[in-house]
């Protein structure tokens, strides 16, 4: 998006909201949730790229495409 900013009432802005929607489901609120935010990272780990890739398949492909391309059925946001 390039520092600009999406439209308050568009569809872009209704699919985050939808998603935030759906992270915190069944979650009450002002719970601390476990994990959530950035940990410290353990710099004595080597990264791993077949890992990595296995990884990606199995959580996050579905939604992202498998090069990492998004959702096949949105439009980009120019």
């Amino acid at each position: 998006m390039n520092g600009k900013p999406i439209a308050f009432d568009g569809e872009d802005m209704n699919a985050i909201l939808a998603y935030m929607k759906w992270l915190s489901s069944g979650v009450p609120v002002g719970t601390n949730v476990t994990g959530r935010g950035f940990e410290k990272i353990d710099t004595s780990l080597a990264p791993n790229r077949e890992n990595g890739k296995a990884v990606y398949a199995q959580r996050c492909a579905a939604c992202h495409g498998a090069e990492g391309q998004g959702c096949p059925t949105r439009k980009a946001v120019t």
